[in-house]
C-alpha cells in the first residue's frame, strides 16, 4: 500500500506548547470523509489497523514523544486545540503538566 504508516495530530502539551503526536494509522486515508456518510466507524479500519486498535497498540509511536520530553507514560491525555478552547478556567490547570500516553482521569 502507498498510504502512510503513521497518522499525526497537533496536540497541546505542557504550558500550552503545541507538539505533534504520531500514531500508527489504523484507518484508510479517506475513512474520515467516508465516515460522515456511514453509520459504522469500523468500516474505515485497515485489517492491521483494526488489530492495532483492538490491542491499543496504535499509540506506540508516542514513546518518541516521551523520549523528546513532550509526554510522559502516565498522565492526562493530550488535548486537541478544540478541546482546549472548551476548557473552563479551572480545567486549564491541566496544561501545567506533561500529558501522558496512558490517560488518567482528572480529579474533580
Amino acid at each position: 500500500s502507498t498510504e502512510p504508516i503513521f497518522s499525526q495530530q497537533w496536540r497541546v502539551g505542557e504550558r500550552g506548547k503545541l507538539f505533534r503526536v504520531f500514531k500508527f494509522r489504523t484507518m484508510t486515508v479517506d475513512a474520515e470523509t467516508r465516515q460522515q456518510h456511514q453509520r459504522k466507524a469500523q468500516d474505515g479500519f485497515t485489517p492491521l489497523g483494526r488489530w492495532l486498535d483492538q490491542w491499543n497498540l496504535d499509540g506506540l509511536p508516542q514513546l518518541f514523544n516521551v523520549l523528546r520530553g513532550e509526554m510522559k507514560l502516565f498522565g492526562l491525555r493530550a488535548k486537541t486545540l478544540d478541546e482546549v478552547a472548551q476548557l473552563n478556567p479551572s480545567e486549564l490547570r491541566q496544561l501545567r503538566m506533561l500529558p501522558g500516553i496512558i490517560g488518567v482521569s482528572p480529579r474533580v
